[in-house]
C-alpha cells in the first residue's frame, strides 16, 4: 500500500468536471492524490449497471479495489453535473440518480470490506464560468 494519501473520485468523462471533484475530494480528505475513474454519465452507468451492464460495473468494482486496496484510498466521492452528454437528464433527476449511486458505491466498497465514507457532490457551472462542486450525499 501506498504511504502517499490517496481519494478516489467516480465521475464523468467530461473534462470539465474532473478538477472540481478532485480539489472537492481533496479538501474532504487531506489527499494529496485523487484516483480518478471515469464514465460517461457515471451516475446513471452505476444506476443501471446491475440489471443492464454487469461488464461496466465489473469494471468499476475493479478499479474501485485497486485505488482501496493498492493506494490506500481515505474516502470516494461520486459527482454528477449539469449539462452531461452521457446522461442528458434535468438536474433533479441527476441528484436522485447521485443519491442511488452513491449506495450502489457503498456497497462496492463494503464489499472489499473497506469502510471509507463515500460523498456524491453535484457539479455546476456558476455564472462566471467557473465550475463548482457541492455535496448533495454523505455516506460516513
Amino acid at each position: 500500500m501506498s504511504k502517499e494519501k490517496f481519494a478516489t473520485i467516480l465521475t464523468c468523462m467530461d473534462g470539465r468536471v474532473q478538477k472540481p471533484g478532485a480539489v472537492f475530494m481533496q479538501e474532504k480528505t487531506n489527499a494529496e492524490y485523487v484516483d480518478t475513474i471515469t464514465e460517461p454519465g457515471i451516475v446513471r452507468v452505476l444506476n443501471e449497471a446491475g440489471n443492464t451492464d454487469t461488464h461496466r460495473l465489473s469494471q468499476i468494482r475493479y478499479k474501485l479495489g485497486i485505488s482501496l486496496n493498492n493506494h490506500g484510498s481515505t474516502g470516494v466521492g461520486v459527482t454528477a453535473h449539469e449539462h452531461c452528454a452521457g446522461n442528458d437528464v434535468d438536474n433533479e433527476t441527476q441528484i436522485n440518480q447521485l443519491s442511488s449511486a452513491c449506495s450502489v458505491v457503498r456497497e462496492l466498497v463494503a464489499e472489499g470490506n473497506f469502510s471509507v465514507p463515500v460523498w456524491g457532490m453535484f457539479i455546476t457551472q456558476q455564472t462566471s464560468g467557473l465550475w463548482v462542486a457541492e455535496q448533495k450525499v454523505a455516506l460516513e
